[in-house]
């Protein structure tokens, strides 16, 4: 029975480093994901910070326009 017995063990230790491997691919996608929730975050936040500036210039230039049709004498060159 030796020979089965070597077999079942070999057997064992294949299963035992398949499953560990599965352990570390999940784990990396694991990883993977976080990153990626992390980019998609940091994304939304620049995205967010630039339209803030785009609206806070689109506002400093009405706001000049306007008071150059006020005060029409102040632009004059």
């Amino acid at each position: 029975m030796g020979i089965f017995d070597d077999a079942k063990d070999k057997a064992g230790d294949a299963r035992s480093k398949a499953k560990d491997s599965v352990g570390n691919v999940s784990d990396r996608l694991k990883d993977s994901e976080r990153d990626t929730d992390k980019s998609r975050d940091a994304g939304g936040e620049f995205r967010d910070r630039t339209e803030d500036m785009r609206d806070r210039a689109q506002d400093r230039m009405e706001n000049m326009r306007d008071d150059q049709r006020t005060n029409p004498e102040d632009y004059r060159h």
